[in-house]
């Protein structure tokens, strides 16, 4: 008995949950690939869920967000923002002086 293989279907990109990411692999025609997390899976309609909600995208898309709202910000005519993400972007790791502030430790240095 032969088994049924799904193969790439274009209407999965008129999907709103697949539509901003989904395409079909440049290298295999009747698999999916994903642009967000640059992966390739099977063209299956629950495979696709499934890796929409999956740990790695979810991270691949809040990074990808990160990225293109930076750039955004850097893009800016009138120079506001800009300037201060441009230098954060110039410091090494751990030049950072900034971060959450531990109301504890200044209490703590005023005794």
């Amino acid at each position: 008995m032969k088994k049924y293989k799904q193969a790439f279907r274009e209407e999965w990109l008129e999907l709103p949950e697949f539509g901003s990411w989904l395409q079909r692999d440049p290298n295999n025609g009747e698999r999916a690939w994903c642009s967000i997390c640059e992966s390739q899976m099977a063209a299956k309609h629950s495979s696709l869920l499934a890796h929409s909600k999956s740990e790695k995208h979810m991270k691949c898309l809040g990074e990808r967000y990160a990225i293109e709202t930076v750039a955004n910000l850097m893009k800016r005519k009138d120079g506001k923002k800009s300037d201060e993400i441009r230098e954060m972007l110039k410091m090494e790791d751990g030049d950072f002086q900034g971060g959450p502030v531990d109301d504890d430790d200044d209490m703590d240095d005023k005794k």
